[in-house]
Formats: C-alpha cells, sequence, structure tokens
C-alpha cells in the first residue's frame, strides 16, 4: 500500500475556510461549487476538509463562481473584516475592466501582426528588387568586359592599318 504525504500551508487552510464562508454567505452548497467546476462533489469535500490541495486551474473558476478577486480567496482576515459584503459589484467592474485591457491588447497585438505582414512584404519586394539590381550589375560587368574587347580589337586593327 502506497501512502501519500500531503502538507498543507497556513494558505491551504485559509483558502478552505475563505470558501466555506462564502458558500455560506452565497447561501450556495458544495455541490453548486462542484457542479461549476466540473468536479465530483467529493472532490470540493475533500478540498473544504483539507484532504487534498486545491488545483491553481480551479482558482480563477472559484473566484469567479463566488464574484470575488481571486486575492480575496487567499485573505485572511475576509471573515473577520467584511461579513456580508457583497463583491458581486465590485468584481464585476473588476472584471470589465481586465476583460477591456484584455481587448485592447488584443487589438494591439493583431494591429502589430499586420504591420509585421507589410513589413515583410515590403521587404520581399525589397529583396526581388535587389537580387535585379545584382543581375543588373553583372549585366553592365559582362558588358564593360565586352567593351574593352571590342576597344582593344579596334585598337589592334587601327594600329595594323597604321603599320600598312
Amino acid at each position: 500500500m502506497t501512502y501519500r504525504l500531503i502538507i498543507f500551508t497556513a494558505m491551504d487552510k485559509i483558502l478552505a475556510d475563505n470558501i466555506k464562508f462564502l458558500l455560506l454567505q452565497s447561501k450556495k452548497k458544495q455541490s453548486d461549487l462542484a457542479d461549476y467546476l466540473g468536479v465530483d462533489p467529493i472532490t470540493v469535500n475533500r478540498w473544504l476538509n483539507l484532504k487534498r490541495t486545491i488545483k491553481s486551474a480551479y482558482l480563477l473558476k472559484i473566484a469567479d463562481f463566488f464574484e470575488v478577486p481571486i486575492a480575496e480567496l487567499y485573505n485572511s482576515r475576509l471573515q473577520d473584516d467584511k461579513p456580508g459584503v457583497n463583491y458581486s459589484i465590485e468584481y464585476k467592474e473588476y472584471r470589465k475592466m481586465v476583460l477591456e485591457q484584455a481587448e485592447y491588447y488584443r487589438a494591439v497585438i493583431e494591429d502589430e501582426r499586420k504591420q509585421r505582414k507589410e513589413l515583410e512584404a515590403k521587404i520581399a519586394e525589397l529583396e526581388g528588387k535587389r537580387e535585379e539590381l545584382f543581375r543588373r550589375i553583372e549585366d553592365l560587368s559582362e558588358l564593360k568586359i565586352l567593351i574593352r574587347e571590342f576597344l582593344s580589337e579596334m585598337e589592334i586593327q587601327r594600329r595594323l592599318k597604321g603599320k600598312r
């Protein structure tokens, strides 16, 4: 038989206690939270009784379920300082602001992607022009060689005519 030793920290206890408190305050059940998270109600019970640790992947969903910021799940004075406080208005405003910022950054990133594609297209066009210039320079070099050869021939013929 294998035994797993799970060490719970004070933060795990605070998290579990705050979830219990928020369940009571919102008049919701562990099973409601389990349904929202898509986990077995036994799992939620084990989290709240410190038999299992809550995976970090669930924290945002838990905060969404209670309509509180994630930080409030770890607030050690949640039950002392703010009994009966409804976070939904503050949380909804905060969430709206975060979503607006995310949308803004998505638009910025999309705009930067567009600009990058345009720049890449211009670079490709300039590369093509550069290649054409190199071809023309090679052609001119070859032409220069041909002209020199022609002039050399003419010079030779002129000298030959001069000797006759």
